[in-house]
């Protein structure tokens, strides 16, 4: 039995995760920073398995047409073993069954090492596009901190104006109020 790519991607779909509508009302909100964080990671970490899913179907899918393809050239070669009419046919026949379970045993490796290659692609997307959200979201934060620090200065300097403004009026006013 063999999975298409088309049955596992059912599997995995957008609406197997629509996790905001199940969530009990009050903490999530559209929109706000942490939530679109939060919608980020989710579709990441949905996207990174579909990746995962769609490699290893892809890698059963090779290794069964492996093995496959080894059994029937097994089957060939057994056939053959039964008509040798001498030592030397049956040594021809045996290294013939060793080369194909060597070479079966090859492709199934370089499919391993291909799908190794695959999920270490994929986690390394992950973790890349992770790192660049948070690197993304830690600058934000240092220009909402840094906005808020300049309006800060700007009231406390607006602040120090508007206290000069007024002891300078209450001089004029008491400087009025001594001349007359």
């Amino acid at each position: 039995m063999t999975m298409k790519a088309d049955d596992s991607k059912s599997i995995f779909s957008a609406s197997t995760f629509a996790w905001p509508n199940t969530l009990g009302v009050g903490w999530y909100r559209p929109g706000s920073a942490a939530t679109d964080l939060l919608d980020a990671q989710m579709m990441r970490l949905q996207h990174f398995t579909q990746t995962m899913q769609e490699a290893y179907t892809d890698t059963y899918s090779r290794q069964m047409d492996v093995f496959n393809e080894a059994a029937g050239r097994m089957q060939k070669t057994v056939q053959e073993m039964m008509h040798c009419q001498g030592p030397a046919d049956l040594l021809t026949t045996e290294t013939q069954m060793a080369a194909v379970m060597l070479d079966a045993a090859s492709q199934r490796t370089q499919n391993w090492m291909e799908l190794g290659r695959k999920l270490q692609e994929c986690c390394a997307d992950l973790a890349q596009s992770s790192i660049e959200d948070l690197r993304k979201r830690s600058e934000d934060l240092a220009d909402e901190a840094s906005e808020a620090d300049d309006e800060t200065t700007h009231r406390s300097h607006h602040a120090h104006h508007t206290h000069h403004a007024h002891k300078t009026i209450k001089a004029v006013k008491n400087t009025a109020k001594h001349a007359a």
